[in-house]
């Protein structure tokens, strides 16, 4: 798995030592480069805990990936340039659902000065690294809040118009195959949000663009727009807009699986 291939899907042409300032470049090139997506789930595929199919698929493919093969890219190309990386799990909306939400997010440490959190595998949260410690930070418009629970969690607080509003982790080292109960737990159950809607989002400066099943969002500045997509040709055309990459005669398969699905939670409202 060529450093280098990882280095063109995302623009970056900087500095590749173990240094802040290459750390925050490479994870700013990272999320203005790849957008969280979970299709291949809608698609008859298989996400897997492997670092070569991560590879395959976000770089080699030109396509995105949701957390698991977000984060574990990150850290594995980090880990390849020389930093000092762990991974560690998260629990995103713990603060709503409690401990049942334990391993289903991946985020990564890096030690440099101090330990700075990684995690471009959020979809809509920070564009940049940041310190693990208790503080409050903003990234043009959006405000972010990094609280310490007790000895054990850290809760990450979300911007106030993210898709998921907090999540929570340890500092506990894990393996990506420690994961492997969750990640197919995910793909699975009904209760998941990730069998529940086809989804990509894409962070931009002053907040993100999304596409959730027939739903398009655009946040901006503070200000959040949403509207229903009424045909398969505007789907396709946002589709190809945000995922970077035309999928072909895919994007049909998708577009009548999340018609069929809005069509029910409309007649279920």
């Amino acid at each position: 798995m060529p450093l280098h291939a990882y280095f063109d899907r995302i623009g970056y042409r900087g500095p590749t030592e173990a240094s802040l300032a290459a750390l925050t470049a490479i994870h700013r090139a990272h999320i203005d480069s790849i957008p969280y997506e979970n299709l291949a789930l809608h698609l008859g595929g298989e996400n897997t805990l492997d670092v070569s199919d991560f590879h395959e698929k976000i770089v080699t493919q030109g396509r995105g990936g949701w957390c698991y093969e977000m984060n574990g890219t990150l850290t594995w190309a980090l880990a390849e340039i020389g930093f000092a990386v762990t991974r560690g799990a998260g629990a995103v909306a713990r603060a709503l659902i409690g401990d049942e939400a334990q391993d289903n997010h991946l985020i990564g440490f890096v030690d440099l000065d101090r330990r700075y959190v990684v995690d471009v595998g959020l979809g809509d949260g920070p564009s940049e690294p940041f310190p693990l410690e208790e503080r409050s930070w903003s990234e043009g418009p959006l405000q972010f809040r990094l609280e310490r629970l007790d000895r054990t969690w850290w809760r990450f607080h979300n911007h106030a118009l993210g898709m998921a509003p907090s999540f929570d982790f340890t500092e506990e080292a894990r393996e990506l195959a420690s994961f492997q109960p969750m990640c197919t737990r995910l793909q699975t159950a009904e209760w998941s949000p990730f069998v529940s809607y086809a989804m990509v989002i894409r962070r931009t400066p002053s907040g993100y663009r999304a596409l959730r099943d027939t739903t398009w969002i655009e946040v901006a500045n503070n200000q959040r727009r949403e509207r229903e997509i009424r045909s398969l040709e505007e789907y396709r055309a946002h589709l190809d807009e945000i995922l970077g990459v035309s999928l072909g005669e895919n994007v049909e398969t998708l577009w009548q699986n999340a018609s069929a699905r809005a069509e029910t939670r409309a007649t279920e409202a």
